[in-house]
């Protein structure tokens, strides 16, 4: 089974032998090289996301411990609403959050900034998650208001405190451009201190932090590439926690180590299979709703390697797809969709892409949870 070793935004870590309630400071291993982009919207990288996670918030979080999107809670903004069809959010902004470093309040402003921000190509590497949205804007200075040009699947998802829904705070962006990647200000529990490359970024406790302050003084990220150097200076008591490995042998010998703990979070790996619908014949629901059922997704998890399935598949359109009994095809129809390619006899042995490139794309997806329009 994939697994993750202690999962923070997708990283992969292991508590070490100290004692806890006695440190001030916590140290990371990590297991690449330097640091990148410290930018939330721009940074592409694993070991940052996991870093950028102690410097921002989203309006929206997925649980602490989980990556399930059903344990979506309020962050940045207390409370949220929808429309009933889902083109309309409405969220409430907590009121006294403090940015970094003496940058003021985060309000409204700063949310709507921040979401532009997210969905402007030169200044977001995940500008496409945000294509569905049509305006944003701030009815006053505590309320958020997103109208979309249609539904989108798992929008929250969008909004949490992962990739693009990390909000930051307006005045400290604009006032230092590109130089925000180096010396990053958000909300969170800790706050950007010092950056030495290849060395190692220093986090010191945001004491405003609207939760309460942080129980940890500082916490240091300190770049290990290569995995022998890491666990040798893990097994010395030199690292905290490390930057652990996907790799059974390895979770195996490093939990048989005196007092140290090995967590894993589940998914270690999440797939999806998009389906283009401004194409023929998957414009139609019917047709999407049929291959929905033909799938058979536990020979799909049994390929990838894992245990068990969430089993789940819907659309954002319309309510989860009803058993659909025979569809015929229309002339033309690729024979992908209407052959055994859907079928568990053969998944076993596809590839990524095997299934008509023009007719699967991450055009109607949402790429964060996996959830077919």
């Amino acid at each position: 089974m994939k697994k993750l070793v202690i999962a923070v935004m997708g990283a992969a870590f292991l508590a070490a032998p100290v004692a806890f309630a006695q440190k001030k400071t916590l140290v990371v291993g990590m297991g690449s090289a330097d640091a990148g982009k410290l930018d939330p919207h721009l940074t592409s990288t694993t070991p940052d996301k996991g870093l950028l996670n102690w410097m921002f918030n989203g309006l929206v979080r997925l649980k602490p411990g989980s990556i399930n999107p059903e344990f979506i809670e309020p962050d940045l903004a207390e409370s949220w609403t929808s429309n009933a069809a889902g083109t309309e959010w409405t969220f409430k902004i907590r009121r006294g959050v403090q940015c970094h470093h003496g940058y003021g309040e985060f309000t409204a402003d700063d949310a709507v900034y921040s979401i532009k921000r997210a969905s402007n190509k030169a200044t977001s590497s995940f500008s496409n998650d945000f294509s569905a949205i049509d305006k944003v804007e701030a009815p006053d200075k505590y309320t958020v208001k997103i109208t979309l040009k249609n539904p989108v699947a798992g929008f929250l998802g969008y909004v949490a405190n992962v990739n693009g829904g990390n909000q930051v705070c307006k005045k400290a962006a604009e006032e230092m451009g590109e130089n925000f990647a180096k010396k990053p200000i958000g909300t969170g529990p800790f706050m950007f201190a010092e950056y030495q490359p290849q060395q190692f970024v220093k986090l010191t406790a945001n004491k405003q932090y609207f939760r309460g302050a942080p129980a940890l003084e500082e916490i240091m990220y300190r770049y290990v590439p290569a995995d022998s150097a890491r666990d040798l200076a893990f097994q010395s008591g030199e690292l905290d926690m490390i930057y652990g490995k996907q790799d059974q042998t390895w979770m195996d010998r490093t939990s048989k180590l005196p007092g140290v703990k090995v967590a894993a979070m589940e998914p270690g790996e999440l797939s999806v299979l998009s389906l283009n619908i401004t194409v023929k014949p998957l414009d139609d629901v019917r047709v999407r709703q049929a291959i929905a059922h033909a799938i058979d997704r536990k020979a799909i998890v049994v390929f990838k390697g894992a245990p068990r399935w969430s089993g789940r598949v819907w659309s954002s359109r319309t309510s989860r797809p009803r058993a659909v009994t025979s569809i015929r095809a229309a002339p033309g129809t690729p024979r992908s969709l209407c052959s055994s390619t859907f079928s568990s006899p053969s998944l076993p042995t596809l590839k990524p892409g095997v299934i008509s490139r023009g007719l699967c794309s991450s055009a109607s997806y949402s790429r964060r949870f996996g959830t077919p329009t």
